[in-house]
């Protein structure tokens, strides 16, 4: 009867869904997710929920649907004061223009997601993945500043892996397909170069 806690646990099930590549029961978990949060009145689960739905829905190559869903969530996490969804929600918003084709547009949100991450410094969810986007927009848009967004994902891998004790679980977290690329493009990029994060912004611009 713990329906909070239902919609919570549906938002955690509909992700691993959608990492385990069968997107169609991701899509249907998370929109029930998300119709129980709206029963309830849970905002951060809503928001939660279709920062999830966005990114299936672009590994789904429905991006413009996950663009308005990231949109949705963005405008809600802002509203009710949960900076860390609104940054996963404006760096799924860039990703689904990214993936659509338009690196251009992607970097404004984008560089939002950067500006708020800078000051919280870490956020429910991956740090690296909003790294790893905003280096890909670079990279696409050929801007020489890519590659210290590609250093700090990788650092921020690394520092977590090396703070798993289980051997099992370290591999485990490493095999996750957001943490190849990162690591492959930092030893095909990063390796060969001397790239350093860049400093940190004091607050969003």
């Amino acid at each position: 009867g713990a329906r909070l806690s239902r919609a919570d646990v549906l938002v955690y099930a509909g992700r691993r869904a959608a990492l385990a590549g069968d997107l169609a029961s991701s899509e249907r978990t998370l929109a029930e997710a998300m119709d129980v949060a709206v029963e309830v009145g849970a905002r951060s689960v809503l928001a939660n929920a279709k920062n999830q739905l966005a990114w299936t829905l672009v590994a789904a190559g429905e991006h413009a649907r996950a663009e308005a869903l990231a949109a949705e969530a963005a405008a809600l996490a802002r509203e009710a004061a949960l900076p860390g969804f609104e940054i996963q929600a404006l760096s799924r918003l860039a990703l689904a223009r990214l993936e659509g084709g338009d690196a251009a547009r992607a970097r404004g949100p984008s560089e939002k997601a950067i500006a708020l991450l800078d000051p919280l410094g870490v956020m429910e969810w991956s740090e690296e993945e909003v790294y790893y986007t905003h280096h890909r927009i670079l990279r696409a848009l050929r801007d020489p500043g890519a590659g210290s967004f590609l250093a700090r994902a990788h650092a921020g891998l690394a520092a977590k892996l090396g703070r798993i004790e289980s051997e099992t679980l370290r591999g485990s977290f490493a095999a996750v397909s957001l943490h190849r690329r990162i690591h492959d493009d930092f030893q095909l990029l990063g390796a060969s170069s001397t790239i350093q994060p860049p400093p940190r912004t004091t607050g969003p611009s």
